[in-house]
């Protein structure tokens, strides 16, 4: 995973990277590329790691992305949850961060995508276990996914 030296920017961030930073419009319009979702998994991942005043424009910019569109949202949860390595702090704030945010979004189809997504992808386990929610059904989805591959919360 990259980090970002110097001065941060999303556009210094991402461009520097290779991906082409989004217009308002073509955020409305279109999802990011995988590209764009790697470059700004990177950053995301550097910023959890160091917490730069530079990259702190990264928590705006996945926030928004997650919650603009379900499967856009999913795209990018996928690129965090590769970028992190499967560092164990960097997945807890996934969960904690993003995932949960997803999940707050978009309830129990969420889950039901998590579930999918960790067949193919064991480290979201790890991320789930530091997801909660104010709503008791998710979070009993939450736990029964967890059980069922021998996960504790964290």
């Amino acid at each position: 995973s990259g980090t970002c030296s110097g001065s941060c920017s999303p556009e210094f961030g991402l461009r520097s990277r290779g991906a082409r930073v989004m217009s308002d419009e073509d955020r409305d319009n279109a999802s990011p590329t995988p590209d764009e979702n790697a470059s700004l998994a990177d950053v995301w991942v550097a910023h959890q790691r160091n917490e730069a005043e530079e990259t702190a424009w990264v928590l705006e910019q996945v926030y928004e992305t997650v919650s603009t569109n379900f499967e856009a949202a999913w795209d990018l949860l996928r690129a965090l949850c590769d970028a992190s390595d499967g560092d164990d702090s960097t997945l807890c704030d996934l969960g904690a961060g993003p995932l949960e945010d997803v999940v707050g979004a978009y309830g129990l189809e969420a889950v039901e995508r998590l579930r999918d997504e960790v067949g193919r992808r064991p480290a979201f386990l790890k991320a789930a276990a530091c997801l909660w929610s104010t709503n008791r059904e998710i979070n009993n989805s939450v736990d029964a996914l967890l059980a069922a591959h021998g996960q504790q919360r964290m």
